[in-house]
């Protein structure tokens, strides 16, 4: 199999561009799930020992989860704005450090460093000033939803970033991550996080296990 050119990051001039360099590496790779099953068997050879000791992590795999109801309003994440430090532009989000304190002090730390799910409801307040008093009921019921009142993505973009070093390690560990916004005239933020009591590869736990961040932690993995 080809590898990715080394400017593959750099964005590409055009459509064009961006099929023909894309087909150079993977277009011959199939399509169909079966067939690139098969592919991926044939390309990366296994034998039946190999696959055991692989397949010991995947089978000792146990979900745990935990949840957290904040009332604050929700807010989103601002862009970044910028002070100069002598010659150099040092770059901050307004608001972050409040919000992130405001984190510590509710939930008790507890560092997540294995493969996480984060789901997060945001609850914003009604308009009750343009709604009807029958509206305001049904968006308390989830049956009418803010179709404006901030990005999806930046609602994330705020809360998981309060959490990353509260609660997990480094916001790159989230495999999967939803964030939903409903009205509520209690605002508040709920966070669910699900997360593997262990490593689900050998290669994932080596990845981790050499990082800074995890020795920093100071765990004791005979435990």
């Amino acid at each position: 199999m080809a590898s990715p050119p080394k400017d593959h990051h750099k964005r590409p001039r055009s459509v064009q561009q961006m099929e023909d360099e894309y087909n150079a590496v993977f277009g011959h790779v199939p399509s169909n799930p079966d067939a690139l099953e098969q592919y991926v068997q044939e390309q990366y050879p296994f034998n039946q020992k190999q696959l055991e000791r692989a397949m010991k992590y995947i089978d000792a795999e146990q979900w745990r989860e935990i949840k957290y109801e904040l009332f604050l309003l929700p807010a989103t994440t601002p862009r970044p704005r910028y002070h100069m430090v002598g010659d150099f532009p040092h770059f901050y989000v307004a608001g972050a450090a409040v919000t992130k304190k405001y984190m510590a002090k509710y939930i008790q730390e507890h560092i997540i460093y294995t493969r996480t799910h984060v789901f997060i409801d945001a609850y914003i307040p009604p308009p009750v000033t343009v709604m009807t008093n029958a509206e305001i009921y049904l968006a308390e019921k989830k049956l009418i939803v803010p179709m404006a009142a901030g990005d999806v993505d930046n609602f994330m973009k705020t809360y998981l970033d309060a959490i990353t070093g509260l609660l997990l390690i480094n916001d790159n560990i989230v495999t999967t991550g939803r964030l939903s916004k409903w009205y509520s005239v209690k605002p508040r933020i709920e966070i669910r996080i699900q997360y593997q009591a262990g490593f689900d590869s050998r290669y994932n736990e080596r990845r981790m296990t050499a990082t800074k961040a995890y020795r920093d932690l100071n765990i004791d993995r005979k435990e």
